[in-house]
């Protein structure tokens, strides 16, 4: 039975400074499994925070009650990285395709570049950012209530992942389902905020400390990516849902 885990955080500076700042100041070293936004606008490991989290640099979102022993750095990096594009409404290609072998950092500009050739254009990009995903699905909401629903699951070094519209209060039909390897990418055509969009997905497991360095890498690659067009509000609410 679905059931939604009890809150979300979405993060502004001020907020995550002092917060991220006091859980830091509290936390023994061998703490971990959850994750929380720090001041910079990304994603740490922590003794309180989500199941999940996601940060872009200047923005941070993360969700669902953390559940000490499983998820996050413990058994390894069970990593998301997420760009979003616009698409052309009505534009032909395929609903989904997966690039294989795409390359280990699929984010910021390196996604645009996923993106064509299966869906056309140099679309802009939307938001894009870096994080962890595990022992729970990721529900991206806009306030229209459209948006999307990403499942990851470890396989080895890279993931099952399963992408499902979003309506309203509930999960629709399934937009894509494949399993990932650790240089794969997923490219899925989805609605959010009205709007058709393109979903660029990579979801490698790997080893904390090589997790970290590919998380460092995605950092870099977000940051010297070409600037989203939108401004000010972020196009979507980051929410739990356990299945």
């Amino acid at each position: 039975m679905r059931k939604w885990i009890g809150w979300w955080w979405r993060c502004v500076a001020a907020v995550c400074a002092s917060v991220a700042a006091a859980a830091i100041a509290t936390a023994p070293a061998s703490a971990g499994a959850c994750m929380q936004c720090n001041a910079s606008m990304w994603c740490e490991q922590s003794a309180a925070g989500g199941a999940l989290c996601l940060g872009g640099g200047d923005w941070c979102a993360m969700a669902g009650k953390c559940r000490h022993g499983g998820g996050g750095y413990v058994d390894g990096y069970a990593m998301l990285q997420v760009t979003v594009l616009e698409d052309a409404p009505g534009a032909a290609g395929t609903p989904f395709r997966v690039r294989r072998g795409a390359g280990a950092t699929t984010v910021g500009d390196e996604a645009r570049r996923a993106a064509r050739g299966g869906f056309g254009g140099d679309p802009e990009i939307v938001f894009s950012g870096v994080g962890v995903l595990d022992g729970t699905s990721a529900v991206f909401r806009s306030r229209a209530g459209d948006g999307f629903v990403v499942f990851r699951e470890r396989d080895g070094r890279g993931a099952r992942v399963r992408v499902r519209e979003w309506l309203g209060h509930r999960a629709g039909r399934v937009l894509a389902d494949e399993r990932l390897g650790e240089r794969d990418a997923m490219v899925v055509r989805v609605t959010l905020g009205g709007r058709a969009r393109q979903l660029v997905l990579q979801a490698p497991t790997l080893p904390v400390s090589e997790g970290r360095e590919r998380e460092a890498r995605c950092r870099q690659a977000i940051e010297q990516s070409t600037k989203p067009f939108t401004t000010g509000e972020l196009p979507f609410e980051l929410q739990a849902l356990d299945e």
